[in-house]
């Protein structure tokens, strides 16, 4: 947990649980770049950050770590009402979740009752090749060759990459006409391979609004370059996003 310096709010704080990324194969919530960045995020918007683990494939492929990601909210519930350091300074009502590559897939499973959702360049697949993921140079952070490894290792054995875990769009993905969506910001990275797949999540999910950009920044930038000035700018938004979800279900 991280806790934003004293003296930023004299009111109670807002939560938000985030989950990391690593094509539900690899790193943690430990990791050196993820916990600069979970201490950007609590600085940034004034908020009680929860980053939290979840099982790894493929000793545990999917659905554990969806599993795990619910556990962790309704962990936060319980503990809110029962741990005096939690609910003298976290206000159960404004709670977010946040997750960056995979950790933004388990963002999309998680419909529950919070504030709103910011999946950062979620790890979403499919068997049909976008064209961002065909320009994709072999040299990138996250590139076809990983993704594809990523994705055989975290799915039921035998599944493709149009599974519903990974492709909510997919041939057999359940219909989500109708299904009450929180407040969503999605964060798309301009020169990420999962770059026309976020953008396309957006536009099937039309209630969800306008995703943000960041022209020349790949996979993963969040937690790779945590004190970048794009980072500056993405917690800004953050922040702004957060603070209209509050005053919209006030």
């Amino acid at each position: 947990m991280y806790k934003p310096a004293a003296g930023v709010s004299k009111n109670k704080l807002p939560v938000v649980v985030i989950f990391h990324g690593g094509g539900f194969c690899i790193n943690t919530y430990a990791a050196p770049h993820f916990h600069a960045a979970s201490t950007r995020l609590a600085a940034g918007v004034a908020a009680l950050v929860l980053s939290a683990d979840y099982r790894l494939a493929p000793e545990h492929r999917l659905p554990a770590a969806i599993d795990d990601a619910a556990a962790v909210l309704l962990w936060l519930r319980a503990q809110v009402s029962s741990d005096p350091w939690l609910s003298d300074i976290a206000d159960p009502s404004r709670v977010f979740v946040a997750g960056e590559s995979a950790g933004g897939v388990l963002t999309h499973h998680l419909n529950v009752r919070i504030r709103g959702f910011v999946p950062m360049m979620p790890f979403f697949t499919g068997v049909e090749p976008t064209p961002s993921e065909l320009a994709c140079p072999d040299d990138a952070f996250l590139n076809r060759d990983m993704s594809d490894r990523y994705m055989r290792l975290c799915l039921p054995p035998g599944a493709t990459a149009d599974h519903p875990f990974l492709n909510p769009f997919g041939p057999a993905a359940p219909a989500l006409d109708g299904v009450a969506i929180a407040s969503t910001l999605v964060v798309v990275a301009g020169d990420d391979i999962l770059r026309d797949r976020n953008v396309e999540f957006v536009r099937r999910m039309v209630e969800m609004g306008k995703p943000v950009e960041f022209p020349g920044q790949g996979h993963a930038f969040f937690s790779l370059r945590a004190w970048s000035e794009s980072v500056d700018e993405l917690i800004r938004v953050f922040k702004q996003f957060m603070d209209k979800a509050c005053q919209l279900q006030a």
